[in-house]
């Protein structure tokens, strides 16, 4: 299943949903608010970390006064009654858009209810209100002249009001219309949209249920649980054989995934500190590859407990994240969860137990190697290192606004999205193996 992180709205209908029942607008807008409610309480309880909601554009100035009057006491009366049991709900309020204009009882109001809840980390709210996406990407030049730094992706994304949020995932707009009218411009580039014809106040939670299955339904395409499962059946063997076969096919195996890998790399990373990084990194590791194979036959039965471990580890990882979805680590990597975290260690300790019957049955070390405490805690510890890695990795690509280094294994993404963990294992079984805390 997707993970979705940010779900953006514009809500539009209110008005015409009041005159269309016989009352005012007015009338339409106090509905919508309930429709907010509902709308947050039942996205806490999918863990959707972020929504966006479009409350008051720059555009929306030209409305009657009597209206945006309205609307102001409208939020004003809301956070007055509200604001506690929003804290009580962990519920953050941030405010996308210039403040200045509004009345100073409003932004008073509003810079209040962000300070009371700025704690909370159960979901974060966005209300953009005097939002014009134009303006904001005028403004965010303008703060990066201010500044004298540079017109980059990085500078400019970091002068936005969004600054430090994923982008939404998908954008949902009710009343009939197909455009963005000057919402999250730039934020939304790659976001899938949903136009809705019914008004704002008429859509339910399970219009926005229904919304969330088919959007998880497209992005999976598949599914990329499945396409791992598969992928890793069919190259699983491959990697096997080289590794079997050993002196030059192991050689040749190891030096074609670090020339494509670092092809990857120089391909999608600009930042000189990563490239250097994850170079130093690759050489290292390949050197401790090849010295654990040359080494003795211990050495080589390491190598490759190391490698399965690795691989088995990952495949937990991911799939107790998919399946259980335990608290995410959103400070680490946004679709981190601590149910993967466990999933990875408890999966390499399976590797352990079963490798110990076939290193018992193949092998002439010394009989039940693999069941000796020392290597269970050994399996603990190379599953939180190649965590580690994954994460060191994932952090540079979010950096850097990447996804994957590519697509060439189907549900992987690209071979260096597949080595990181790999990489960082390697180093450090190699340091062990040196001083000798391996046989």
């Amino acid at each position: 299943m997707n993970n979705i992180n940010h779900i953006a709205f514009i809500m539009d209908g209110n008005g015409r949903w009041g005159k269309k029942k016989g009352k005012s607008r007015n009338f339409g807008h106090l509905k919508g608010v309930q429709i907010i409610e509902k709308l947050v309480k039942y996205s806490i309880k999918l863990q959707i970390p972020i929504l966006t909601f479009y409350t008051f554009s720059t555009e929306n100035w030209k409305r009657p006064r009597k209206e945006i009057s309205f609307l102001f006491k409208l939020i004003k009366d809301y956070f007055d009654k509200e604001i506690n049991n929003l804290v009580k709900n962990d519920i953050k309020i941030n405010i996308l858009g210039n403040l200045k204009p509004l009345p100073k009882k409003i932004r008073k109001c509003l810079l209040k209810s962000m300070s009371k809840t700025k704690k909370s980390k159960k979901i974060i709210v966005n209300l953009a209100i005097n939002y014009g996406s134009r303006n904001e990407i005028l403004n965010a030049n303008k703060i990066i002249l201010k500044k004298k730094k540079r017109i980059t992706l990085k500078n400019f994304e970091k002068s936005l009001y969004t600054i430090n949020m994923p982008e939404p995932d998908l954008l949902i707009r009710t009343g009939g219309e197909n455009r963005l009218s000057n919402f999250l411009l730039w934020q939304l580039a790659y976001s899938e949209l949903y136009f809705i014809k019914k008004l704002w106040p008429d859509f339910k939670v399970s219009d926005y249920n229904r919304i969330i299955k088919h959007f998880r339904k497209v992005k999976r395409n598949f599914g990329n649980l499945q396409k791992r499962i598969i992928t890793s059946l069919i190259i699983f063997p491959f990697v096997m054989y080289f590794i079997i076969m050993g002196g030059n096919y192991i050689v040749s195996l190891l030096y074609s995934v670090l020339i494509l890998a670092n092809f990857e790399a120089f391909s999608v990373f600009k930042r000189k500190f990563s490239i250097i990084f994850l170079d130093v990194v690759l050489v290292i590791s390949l050197l401790s590859i090849l010295h654990l194979r040359n080494d003795t036959i211990s050495s080589y039965v390491l190598l490759i407990w190391i490698i399965l471990l690795t691989i088995f580890s990952d495949v937990g990882g991911y799939t107790f994240g998919k399946i259980f979805k335990w608290k995410k680590l959103t400070n680490i990597s946004p679709k981190k969860t601590v149910s993967g975290a466990i999933g990875s260690i408890v999966f390499s300790l399976t590797t352990v137990f079963l490798l110990g019957f076939i290193v018992e049955i193949i092998s002439d070390l010394d009989k039940n190697i693999f069941f000796k405490i020392k290597y269970f805690i050994m399996a603990i510890f190379f599953s939180i290192v190649a965590q580690i890695g994954d994460l060191t990795i994932s952090y540079l690509k979010r950096i850097e606004k990447i996804k994957d280094t590519g697509k060439f294994l189907p549900g992987h993404g690209g071979i260096f999205d597949r080595i990181d963990s790999l990489m960082f294992v390697v180093i450090f079984a190699n340091i062990l193996y040196y001083f000798k805390l391996f046989p």
